[in-house]
């Protein structure tokens, strides 16, 4: 968790709902700043994401189905223009 770059769904609901997030800082494992935004800020690009390939990145989901399946498909381009995994039509 200390050297992941976190992201949220919701900045609000992490504070309030996630429990490891809120126990790693609890145990001072990580500090309040350490959630680095809200994953629809990466997908909007108002901030950064994952920049370095050596990079760890955990994104915490509350349960909003919505960005979810924003996140899967976003990966699953990503994959797709980077030859990555299997031929999957979907």
């Amino acid at each position: 968790m200390r050297r992941a770059r976190v992201y949220v769904d919701s900045r609000a609901g992490a504070a309030a709902e996630a429990g490891d997030l809120i126990q790693a800082e609890r145990e001072r494992t990580i500090g309040p700043d350490h959630v680095r935004g809200e994953v629809g800020e990466v997908f909007a690009r108002t901030l950064a994401g994952r920049g370095e390939e050596h990079e760890v990145t955990f994104f915490k989901s509350l349960g909003m189905a919505v960005e979810d399946v924003a996140t899967a498909k976003h990966v699953f381009r990503l994959a797709r223009e980077r030859g990555m995994g299997r031929d999957v039509s979907v």
